[in-house]
């Protein structure tokens, strides 16, 4: 037993009540006391809201589809523990070393069943002497003071104390988390040099890529990808600079990829079914979204976008009545969680509305659908609004409703959101199942790319003042924020030539551009197009 770990708490996560009983013996014989047993991922996420654990030790294999690799993932990524916590896999499996080379939440440590009470005491002692190391690093992350922690970071490293290859990782991340990229080249690059670690691989690539040398990063991601324990976060990357570049098929391989080595990670396989969906791959979506739908609601990971997008392929599957609202218990039970939420009402109107086609109540639909119309020029008609639209009018019309209104809804909601020929194939690929609609959506990426090249014509000409004004007039009329992106960006670099007029028409029109298009020109699906630049994790690991 030992006297150090008295003071320790610990988390058993294992829905085989005797193995909880083994592990928290275990636990005893080696000095913890205060433990707390769950019986499963969900139980955790719960217990976890309002306890903190020194120690955590979870089952990799759980009855369901979620792994303990699955809860390490979502934990961390939404910092359901400190940074201290040591978390360790327990497992029958003797390949799981080869699973935590290619994830980029590597448990602590892991260990293989069955396992004496020394080997678990030698294990944890030396993983709490790792995280003591840190200690002073995390104690500064946690308190939000991430300079602080980078200089602890570049002491222990420049020292080359005991865990400096941790220190390094923790630093790179720092340094990319405070767009310092040179200096997380410097830790990348020692740590790549020194051990070969795949993350100090995959932060090389990810730094190629924010640097704007896409061919590079692209180059090193594959090599990461390429061998036999490919690295699954290089999937991700790889599918979005696919997704950036407008060729939906590349990402969609890339994330098939990253499914097979991670066939339980939900994120992944929403994003899997997401792309399918726009593609209008319907089986492949129907698959990876019902396995997310499966493990997923519980999940603070889980979007409520798969339930939407699940609904609409129950529509083209013929679902009936009973088996669509069965699907839309979860956009319900968050509505009644969130009751001002706009986004979420909207959800269940037109989860609602995809209801009554099947039950034949073809005349309600098509009044409840008129008077959705004041959705367009609402600042939270976003891009995701604009797809679920589509999607739905879509299946109406696939339905010989007439819609005589619908080409008109279709041009406005697509004036406002064709912001780069990536959003445009997604929104045609939402109203597939109506060739007008997406002839519409085709003319009017054109007609924004029409108005771009106009504008710059003009600025071309010499006539700076001119092309800002007609710039900011077009994009306060529809909306679009590239239209409004491209504006800004002009009036910053020739604001010296422009009218005292022309000042003012950019600063009431920026007013507008924050409210109704907070996410800029960015087209998000299901993460896969998440900022690169402020989405990446500090895993402390």
């Amino acid at each position: 037993m030992n006297s150090e770990f008295s003071e320790l708490r610990a988390l058993i996560i294992d829905d085989s009540p005797t193995s909880r009983m083994t592990l928290s013996s275990v636990l005893r014989d080696v000095g913890i006391q205060q433990i707390k047993g769950v019986s499963g991922p969900q139980q955790a996420r719960i217990n976890l809201q309002d306890n903190q654990y020194d120690v955590i030790l979870c089952e990799y294999h759980f009855a369901g589809d979620e792994t303990g690799q699955d809860l390490l993932d979502e934990i961390r990524y939404t910092r359901m523990i400190p940074y201290r916590t040591v978390f360790f896999m327990v497992t029958g499996e003797a390949t799981y070393d080869k699973v935590a080379e290619v994830v980029e939440n590597a448990p602590d440590d892991y260990l293989l069943k069955p396992f004496k009470p020394l080997t678990l005491e030698d294990r944890l002692q030396k993983a709490l002497n790792k995280k003591l190391a840190l200690l002073p690093v995390y104690d500064k992350m946690e308190a939000g003071e991430y300079e602080a922690a980078l200089a602890q970071c570049a002491g222990i490293v420049r020292r080359m104390e005991g865990h400096w290859l941790q220190a390094a990782r923790v630093g790179a991340e720092l340094c990319v988390h405070l767009e310092r990229h040179d200096n997380a080249r410097q830790f990348y690059d020692l740590a790549a040099r020194a051990k070969g670690a795949p993350w100090a691989k995959f932060g090389l690539a990810q730094l190629s890529y924010l640097k704007g040398d896409v061919a590079q990063a692209k180059v090193a991601l594959e090599e990461l990808v390429s061998g036999a324990s490919a690295y699954a976060d290089a999937y991700d990357l790889l599918a979005r600079i696919h997704f950036e570049d407008g060729a939906l098929g590349e990402p969609l391989r890339a994330l098939r990829l990253a499914v097979q080595a991670t066939p339980t990670n939900l994120a992944r396989l929403q994003r899997l079914g997401a792309l399918a969906f726009y593609i209008g791959d319907g089986p492949e979506a129907d698959a990876a979204l019902a396995k997310a739908y499966r493990r997923g609601p519980g999940s603070r990971v889980f979007d409520l976008q798969t339930v939407m997008m699940l609904v609409f392929l129950g529509v083209d599957r013929g679902l009936q009545g009973k088996d669509l609202e069965r699907l839309t218990t979860s956009l319900q039970f968050a509505a009644d969680r969130d009751p001002d939420n706009p986004r979420l009402q909207r959800r269940i109107e037109l989860a609602g509305l995809c209801r009554l086609p099947v039950r034949k109540e073809l005349l309600e639909v098509v009044g409840r659908l008129k008077g959705l119309v004041s959705w367009l020029g609402e600042p939270d008609f976003d891009f995701e609004a604009a797809r679920n639209l589509f999607s739905l009018l879509s299946r109406v019309a696939s339905r010989e409703v007439k819609l005589p209104d619908a080409a008109g809804w279709v041009e406005a909601a697509a004036r406002r959101h064709c912001t780069s020929t990536t959003a445009s194939d997604l929104l045609a690929g939402a109203a597939r199942s109506m060739k007008e609609y997406v002839g519409i959506i085709e003319a009017e990426h054109h007609r924004v790319n029409q108005l771009a090249n106009e504008a710059m014509s003009r600025l071309l000409k010499g006539d700076a003042d001119g092309a800002v004004r007609q710039l900011t007039e077009v994009a306060r009329r529809t909306l679009n924020a590239r239209l409004f992106h491209l504006a800004d960006s002009l009036s910053q670099k020739h604001r010296a030539r422009l009218s005292a007029e022309s000042i003012a028409l950019i600063e009431q029109a920026r007013d507008l551009r924050e409210r109704h298009c907070p996410d800029g020109v960015q087209v998000a699906l299901a993460g896969i197009a998440e900022d690169a630049r402020t989405s990446r994790t500090l895993t402390a690991a």
